[in-house]
């Protein structure tokens, strides 16, 4: 799924490092979806908003983690624009 279709499948790739307890994985794959959410909508994330993953069980250990609320703060910030000069 990785080397295949990584890039769009990034929510449902963390939701499996989240289940096996890999957080640092997850939370890269996140970050991954997150960005492709931003660069293609909102259906890059398997047709899930983000404040879904706030509360999706199948990311309960991410949750769980001490990282997740600065994170998921941090995800939920608009894109910055580029201003040209």
């Amino acid at each position: 799924m990785i080397e295949s279709n990584g890039k769009l499948e990034g929510f449902r790739i963390a939701e499996v490092y989240a289940h096996r307890g890999e957080i640092d994985a997850s939370l890269r794959w996140l970050d991954s979806a997150v960005a492709t959410q931003r660069e293609l909508g909102w259906r890059a994330l398997g047709r899930r908003p983000l404040w879904i993953l706030a509360h999706w069980p199948l990311l309960q250990a991410v949750r769980q983690d001490s990282r997740w609320e600065s994170w998921y703060a941090a995800a939920r910030q608009p894109r910055r624009q580029s201003r040209a000069s």
